[in-house]
């Protein structure tokens, strides 16, 4: 996953779509969201962690950005609302509360290929559906990968890949 969201160089092989075209990490990387399990916050505000700016904050984007991401009622009880500092490495704000600030950073993004990497899993069961059908509802038209332990949300997917050990298996979704 890390090789696929350009963290990491391959040292060899590659990677193909369909078993067809190679993936070009040059061309997608630009339009990729990589959301780890453990995202990295930077020392500044609510707003500033979920645009990655100081500068351009596009208000309208912020604000449906938190609804989209569940973020609201959380920011709503804030006495400087999306303004709040969160710390150094997001150290004033839960586990939930800081995937879920990666999660709406991917609103405001936008992206063509979104990448979610065990990034749900501090959040809470019935807030974790909601967002889930947010996310899937929101990208229809985008590519998105999940990598999760959690097999309850699996009818979202058009394809799922078991990974174990030693081997790759797809998993049927749909008698045909």
């Amino acid at each position: 996953v890390e090789i696929l969201a350009g963290l990491l160089k391959p040292i060899k092989g590659k990677i193909q779509i369909d078993k067809v075209h190679e993936f070009n990490f040059e061309k997608n990387i630009m339009n990729m969201m990589y959301v780890p399990q453990d995202l990295l916050l930077i020392d500044g505000t609510i707003a500033q962690n979920i645009a990655l700016s100081y500068d351009d904050l596009d208000k309208k984007k912020l604000e449906n950005s938190i609804n989209l991401s569940g973020l609201k009622d959380f920011i709503e009880s804030l006495k400087n609302k999306e303004n709040t500092d969160v710390g150094e490495l997001g150290n004033k704000l839960s586990g939930g509360q800081k995937q879920r600030i990666g999660l709406a950073r991917c609103f405001y993004d936008d992206s063509d290929i979104i990448i979610f990497d065990e990034s749900l899993n501090a959040v809470d069961e019935n807030m974790k559906k909601n967002l889930v059908n947010n996310i899937f509802n929101y990208f229809k038209n985008k590519t998105i990968i999940f990598v999760l332990h959690d097999k309850s949300f699996i009818d979202y997917f058009d394809r799922v890949i078991e990974i174990n050990k030693s081997s790759l298996n797809e998993i049927s979704l749909v008698d045909e």
